[in-house]
């Protein structure tokens, strides 16, 4: 399942990661080269610091990505077994108010989850414009 939501949320990640590389300039680059750093010191002090609010946004997409495609990734994976989306249908589809209680829970958990995430980018993606 994890290879499957990677492979999902990888094309996401790419569309945010690749521009804020070619955004680099030659010039950062050229100059710790100059100074003597391997191209892994260069990438790692050089290239991920400047684009580290991406990384951390890019992060953050591919999580939540990865929560809204579990159903189709483990239902790829293993076929049988039950998902959020699915539980969530059962859940509604049946009459009762238990049944509509737990659905009305597991989605305000994933509500939940999904906006911490983003608060907690936007705050870091405010911190680092002031």
């Amino acid at each position: 399942v994890p290879l499957a939501q990677a492979l999902i949320a990888l094309p996401m990640v790419i569309r945010l990661v690749y521009p804020a590389l070619v955004s680099i300039g030659k010039e950062p680059i050229e100059q710790a080269s100059l100074d003597g750093a391997s191209s892994w010191q260069i990438w790692r002090f050089v290239e991920s610091g400047m684009i580290k609010g991406v990384l951390l946004t890019a992060a953050g997409y591919a999580a939540i990505i990865s929560v809204g495609e579990f159903g189709a990734s483990s239902f790829l994976a293993y076929g049988s077994e039950g998902t959020i989306p699915t539980l969530l249908f059962r859940l509604i589809a049946r009459p009762g108010e238990q049944n509509y209680g737990m659905a009305m829970a597991v989605s305000a958990i994933l509500i939940v989850f999904v906006l911490s995430v983003m608060l907690l980018l936007s705050r870091y993606s405010r911190t680092r414009q002031a």
